[in-house]
């Protein structure tokens, strides 16, 4: 089986302060990268997102998730923060984020790869990963999902 479709890029940021700053940060990103429309859209689709409650999956450590017709391609975008944001949610702060963008009515078989991503957080020794392995370590274990 494994994982063909999703691979994830990794930014490390030192110059990033405050959710706001990362939101505009990944969308101006993902707007260069192609793999989105609008900057302006996607930083209010993720404000709604945590609006409706906590992407916080344990301290340090978020994931931001969406889907909408805004993605022209499904993208996971792992960010490294020097300074972390400060109250991600309530008193929890957050200096990795993993920002799940998923096209509107995209292809089964990408939609499975990132079923299996999403269950592979429920492991710590996939979250330690995410938050401290060189790129080349992530791709190879992402591959093998």
């Amino acid at each position: 089986m494994g994982n063909k479709h999703i691979k994830i890029d990794l930014l490390e940021l030192d110059e990033v302060h405050g959710k706001s700053e990362l939101f505009d940060y990944v969308s101006g990103y993902l707007l260069k990268a192609g793999k989105i429309d609008s900057a302006e859209v996607l930083q209010e689709e993720l404000r709604w997102r945590e609006s409706m409650g906590n992407t916080l999956i344990e301290e340090d450590f978020a994931v931001p998730h969406i889907e909408s017709s805004n993605v022209n391609e499904t993208s996971m975008i792992l960010t490294r923060l020097k300074y972390p944001v400060l109250n991600w949610k309530d008193d929890y702060s957050a200096n990795t984020i993993l920002f799940m963008l998923i096209k509107k009515e995209e292809e089964p078989e990408i939609l499975q790869d990132v079923k299996r991503i999403i269950k592979s957080l429920a492991y710590e020794e996939t979250i330690e990963l995410l938050k401290q392995a060189e790129k080349r370590k992530i791709d190879i274990v992402l591959e093998s999902l």
